[in-house]
């Protein structure tokens, strides 16, 4: 685990901001540490809870046929780096898929809202395909927090 740590430290020195001051590159947090947005998105990839309400029924989800993740969410670091348009196109395969269904409103709404307000919680796991499309259509490295078991 501290070489997976120390990995995420190396990538993120070059980007050295916060977002909404809660996080800092190259820091692990905790579960308990991260806010209850973030907590859901992670207890989706343990199965300790069902897709949110808003997500379509009818699409498929082979990510979430079994867990992501062994365990207890308690069990793993979330750690905060920056990731590039190769990583975010191996983590989120389904991007181009999501992006030709809501293209009006990733370009029209959230893209707007990420510039001019910022990120308000970063993709962890395999949560987070419409906010890893509009990093990959404004060209930036997209903040990112990785799952490591401790």
């Amino acid at each position: 685990m501290r070489e997976q740590i120390n990995k995420v430290k190396k990538f993120g020195q070059f980007l050295n901001e916060n977002i909404n001051k809660e996080f800092t590159v190259g820091t692990c947090y905790e579960y308990n540490y991260l806010n209850n947005e973030i907590q859901k998105d992670i207890d989706i990839q343990f199965k300790k809870n069902n897709l949110e309400d808003d997500e379509d029924p009818d699409m498929d989800y082979p990510f979430y046929e079994q867990p992501l993740f062994d365990g207890d969410p308690d069990h793993y670091v979330y750690c905060y780096k920056y990731i590039n348009e190769k990583e975010i196109m191996e983590i989120y395969p389904e991007v181009h898929i999501i992006g030709g269904q809501n293209s009006q409103y990733i370009d029209n709404t959230l893209i707007p809202n990420i510039k001019k307000n910022g990120l308000k919680n970063p993709p962890i796991g395999h949560e987070g395909n419409h906010r890893a499309l509009a990093y990959l259509k404004m060209k930036k490295p997209m903040p990112y927090l990785e799952i490591i078991k401790k």
